[in-house]
């Protein structure tokens, strides 16, 4: 069989897409703050997008990594001082703020907040029961409200909060209720778990477009 040989180049993944941080501390992708930034953002997807399209043997690629790099930490910088105040350990805690990072995903080429703004798909290994800072549970208490901060909860609703409103009440939401189900069936002491997670539920319910539990105790 011949094969078809193609020279388009594949996504751009390892470079910009592949991010360390935490995901649950940071700012929200609909923070009114960011719209003072606008240009900052436009500026980033500018250079990702730029990135993408350019080889890595090309010198303007060197270019763009170090144009990238300064425009996003500048903009980091000047949300700095608003997570120094929360957290002692700011280099341990790293933020992360999901616009900044992905702006595709959530404003337009002017750096203003798209109608639709998030992911289509998000997929996830909630780790529970994550060993917390003090520091940790009151921001995930106070941030995310939903009586329980426990790690997977809060990441299930993270996801949610991250995907497009066109996609909700598909994939995701399933994928949500079977790491719940998941949860409930396999957790020692889960009947004492489910209390506490009785805020996440009806969260889930009232922002899953149709989701369907089924809870046992």
């Amino acid at each position: 069989m011949e094969r078809k040989r193609h020279n388009k180049r594949l996504p751009l993944i390892l470079n910009q897409n592949i991010k360390v941080g935490n995901s649950l501390i940071g700012l929200r992708p609909d923070d009114p703050r960011l719209a003072d930034h606008a240009d900052s953002l436009a500026t980033i997807r500018r250079l990702r997008a730029e990135l993408i399209d350019t080889s890595n043997r090309e010198p303007r690629h060197s270019v763009i990594l170090t144009e990238l790099k300064t425009a996003t930490e500048l903009l980091y910088r000047r949300f700095h001082q608003d997570y120094a105040r929360r957290f002692s350990d700011l280099e341990r805690v790293r933020p992360f703020h999901w616009a900044i990072e992905f702006p595709e995903a959530f404003v337009n080429e002017q750096g203003k907040r798209l109608d639709n703004p998030g992911f289509h798909f998000i997929f996830g290994n909630p780790p529970y029961g994550a060993k917390l800072s003090q520091e940790e549970r009151k921001y995930y208490r106070r941030e995310f409200g939903i009586g329980t901060t426990n790690t997977a909860a809060l990441f299930m609703m993270q996801s949610l909060n991250l995907l497009r409103t066109d996609v909700r009440g598909g994939g995701a939401e399933f994928m949500a209720s079977l790491c719940l189900s998941l949860f409930f069936m396999l957790r020692p002491g889960a009947s004492r778990a489910a209390a506490c997670w009785m805020d996440l539920k009806s969260w889930l319910i009232a922002e899953g477009h149709g989701m369907k539990f089924c809870w046992s105790r």
